[in-house]
Formats: C-alpha cells, structure tokens, sequence
C-alpha cells in the first residue's frame, strides 16, 4: 500500500511540467543529503501515519494516509515557487482505479536547515502537508 501511494506520489510529480522544469528529477521519497551543492532545488516527499476508521464491529473502512512534500531550495522564494506547484499539481486528484482515491491540501509550513555540504547558505524548506484518502480498506 504504501509502496503504490510512494509511486503515484511521485509520477505525478514527476509528469507535471511546472514541477520539472523547477526541480528537474530531483525528486525523491524520505531523505535527499548529498554532498553535491547542484542536488537544489528539489522535492522531498514522506509519508506519515495512515489513519484506519473502523466500524463499531471493528471492519476496517476508510484510510487516510498524511503525506508531507518538502521543496527545498538555496532561496527562500524557489522553495515557495515549488510548493505552488506541488499545491496545483496533488490536491483534487482522484482516481478510482488507482491506490488514491483523492488527495486534499492540510497545511504549509515555512523552515531552513543549516547547510551540510559545506555551504555556507540555508536550505529552506516549504512542506506542503496533504491528507492521501486510500481507493480501498488496508
């Protein structure tokens, strides 16, 4: 399950020509740490803890599953360029022949990281959280 919403996650990122031509294929599950200064701008998506509704008799319902992408970039402006392109891209997909059923906007945060390749510029981040709703029961 998880597998399949990390795939679709990330072809819908991947097809979406605005998000291309901004962070390329920099675009990757979890973790993005390399020594290579050329790795920014880029998208980093994790998923988080998928809710399972069950009935008073304990069958399993809907799941919904918390997804954060993360734009990352040298400037603080790219970063929230990226994440407007994240938030035209992922909510208001649906596809019922697929693992999502549809994918809904929760919030933005606004941070920075203290550089690790030896830079001496910020990483900041804006990280589009959404809420993922499963097409079927775990």
């Amino acid at each position: 399950m998880a597998d399949s919403i990390s795939k679709t996650l990330h072809g819908l990122l991947a097809a979406d020509a605005s998000i291309v031509a901004l962070v390329g294929d920099r675009i990757s599950p979890y973790l993005r740490n390399s020594p290579d200064a050329a790795d920014f701008p880029a998208i980093v998506y994790e998923l988080q803890t998928t809710d399972i509704e069950t009935t008073s008799l304990g069958d399993i319902g809907r799941c919904t599953t918390g997804v954060r992408v993360s734009a990352l970039s040298r400037d603080y402006e790219t970063a929230d360029v990226i994440a407007a392109a994240v938030l035209a891209t992922l909510p208001g997909y649906a596809d019922s022949t697929d693992c999502i059923a549809k994918i809904s906007p929760v919030s933005v945060e606004h941070t920075s990281e203290v550089p690790y390749d030896g830079s001496q510029d910020l990483i900041y981040i804006t990280t589009t959280n959404i809420r993922v709703f499963h097409a079927e029961a775990i």
